[in-house]
């Protein structure tokens, strides 16, 4: 019995150990690219960081009122709601252009309207390349190479 319990712990800290991550490259086990980090330029910190941005517009089509994405760039990576489920990860940014790395959500199921919505914000989220500020800093959009858009406000 005490054999067996042994075999069983022993198992199961071997499996934990295949899924951690390499210590020394930082990396996630399985060969997959670690977290993109988040290098943000003084220009940018100040266009993008602050409150948080309520999405109004992907690609031009308004959002479910009640599950409008938000987008909070903090110094250390971004944060949100991408409609049904939380987002977080990191970014880069200088004065003009802008890219996301992977962004970890949560898993939460919801009705078939919301995800779609956020399965097009979150996908369209991935190729943003460039964003722009109004004057005032309140209005902000997101723009793929192909020139979708994603629109946001404060």
């Amino acid at each position: 019995m005490i054999r067996l319990a042994f075999v069983v712990s022993m198992s199961a800290l071997l499996l934990a150990a295949c899924g951690a991550p390499d210590p020394v490259t930082d990396a996630p086990a399985g060969g997959a690219e670690p977290a993109q980090e988040t290098v943000l330029e003084a220009g940018a910190a100040e266009a993008l960081t602050g409150r948080e941005w309520t999405v109004s517009a992907i690609n031009g089509a308004g959002v479910i009122e009640d599950a409008a994405p938000t987008i909070a760039f903090l110094p250390n990576g971004v944060t949100g709601v991408s409609g049904c489920n939380r987002f977080n990860g990191g970014y880069e940014a200088d004065d003009a252009s802008l890219s996301f790395g992977a962004l970890a959500t949560t898993r939460m199921a919801c009705a078939g309207d919301r995800m779609d919505q956020e399965r097009a914000f979150l996908t369209l989220l991935s190729r943003i390349t460039q964003y722009e500020t109004s004057e005032d800093g309140s209005e902000l959009t997101l723009t793929t190479d192909d020139g979708r858009t994603i629109t946001a406000s404060r």
